[in-house]
């Protein structure tokens, strides 16, 4: 009998089988399935695995729902969908099981959560879900070969690497990344509650601007928030720092390794419209931004709500925006940030941005964990549409990525996503995700 793949629109569809699973992935669906039903799982449940090969995703998917089905829990797969918990709670799942498959030092390992989909109604209007995953999943068996041998060989031609930039000894507060020597590949410019650092494009720290003696704000974040903006087509830096309340404009001078203070503001810059900084005011104490924004001298643009980040990509024709709010949703809009053309986003991460994978002005939405408390946090890449497509996914061993810029390292156009990791213990961390072509 062939299995039926749930749509988003709630329709059935017959498919064609899989391929059966290997037998590692046979052992370790049968002890992730042991470990959802022993920590009381409330049915029914869905399920959704995520790998570099989707055929690997789509076989452990079948296998883990047979061992649940075995046990009464109702389970069904959704693998492919950008928005599973919109569609379990609209479907009436109670629980929702999330994994990443992959093989590590020779073992096939199934990482993830357990999630209550759960709606709180006294909530009103606003949709409210757990605020930390029911349990953590993870379990291991060693790999077989036939493991290794599904993902050398798939092509589907969304594959990414996740490796470390740089670290810093506070978290980040912002990141932005430019060309600010003229050598055709971008540095990486962030921004702690201490320091603003200007990182080449092989992570190499080439100045830094130390901002702990400056007057500080009144009314602080309690955590790090700000911005940095790199002014096109100068060699200039404009960031803005909470903990100061005070925007700064710096030159960077290359041959010198060192940052300059050239002009001072109220507001802070958000993001690039031309040859134009666009400029907010940040709500005092809070990590948003007012709903209205603009350049300077000309009519402000209104947002209609405050704001967490405004990330763009001017590479492609017309530009495009995003805005990311509050509470995971997002609006992207085409021609400029008031553009006619503009949808809505859900399910969005704190650490939201447009990312030009393939230098050809397309841009990828790459996004971490829409849950409040992310243990672990995920990163993930989706085809931006109207209706966004995931492309790939993966859980990050440690952190809460809180930032994300592209930035073209190699000089090729094709951008990698630069990502704001939070550690535990109060470090912050950079990492690169990059595209890697299909051979």
């Amino acid at each position: 009998m062939r299995p039926l793949l749930l749509l988003a629109v709630g329709q059935m569809v017959s498919l064609p089988s899989p391929p059966p699973p290997p037998p590692s992935a046979n052992r370790l669906a049968a002890e992730v399935a042991d470990r959802i039903v022993s920590l009381g799982a409330e049915a029914p449940v869905a399920i959704v695995v995520r790998s570099s090969s989707r055929a690997l995703a789509d076989g452990f998917g079948t296998v883990l729902a047979a061992a649940l089905a075995r046990s009464h829990m109702g389970p069904s797969v959704l693998n492919g969908l950008a928005d599973p918990i919109q569609w379990a709670r609209a479907n009436g799942v109670k629980s929702l099981v999330r994994l990443e498959l992959r093989v590590e030092s020779g073992q096939l390992i199934a990482q993830g959560d357990l999630f209550g989909t759960w709606v709180n109604f006294w909530s009103g209007k606003a949709v409210t879900r757990p605020p930390q995953p029911a349990a953590i999943l993870r379990a291991s068996v060693d790999a077989d070969p036939e493991v290794a041998a599904i993902l050398a060989s798939s092509s589907d031609g969304n594959q990414f690497r996740l490796t470390g930039f740089a670290s810093l000894p506070l978290r980040t507060a912002a990141l932005a990344a430019g060309d600010l020597d003229g050598d055709g590949r971008d540095e990486v410019v962030a921004l702690t509650d201490e320091e603003l650092v200007v990182f080449s494009w092989d992570g190499r720290v080439l100045a830094k601007r130390d901002h702990r003696k400056q007057p500080t704000s009144p009314t602080p974040c309690r955590e790090p928030v700000g911005s940095v903006v790199l002014v096109p087509k100068t060699r200039r830096v404009a960031y803005f720092s909470c903990r100061l309340g005070k925007a700064e404009v710096l030159e960077f001078e290359p041959t010198q390794g060192s940052l300059k203070l050239v002009e001072t503001a109220d507001a802070a810059p958000i993001a690039r419209s031309g040859e134009s900084l666009l400029w907010a005011k940040v709500l005092p104490g809070q990590n948003t931004f007012g709903p209205e924004f603009g350049a300077k001298g000309e009519p402000a643009v209104s947002l209609g709500q405050v704001f967490w980040a405004l990330s763009y990509l001017p590479s492609s024709t017309p530009p495009i925006y995003l805005a990311v709010f509050p509470g995971g949703t997002g609006t992207v809009a085409r021609g400029g940030p008031s553009g006619a053309d503009r949808w809505a986003l859900r399910e969005l991460g704190a650490g939201s941005g447009l990312v030009d994978f393939e230098g050809r002005g397309v841009p990828a939405l790459v996004t971490s964990s829409p849950r409040f408390h992310s243990e672990p946090e995920e990163v993930r890449v989706l085809q931006l549409t109207k209706a966004p497509t995931l492309k790939w996914t993966a859980v990050l061993p440690i952190g809460l990525i809180l930032q994300v810029t592209g930035a073209d390292l190699d000089g090729t156009k094709r951008q990698a996503a630069v990502l704001g990791v939070w550690r535990p213990d109060g470090s912050g961390e950079i990492q690169v995700l990059r595209s890697l072509p299909a051979e």
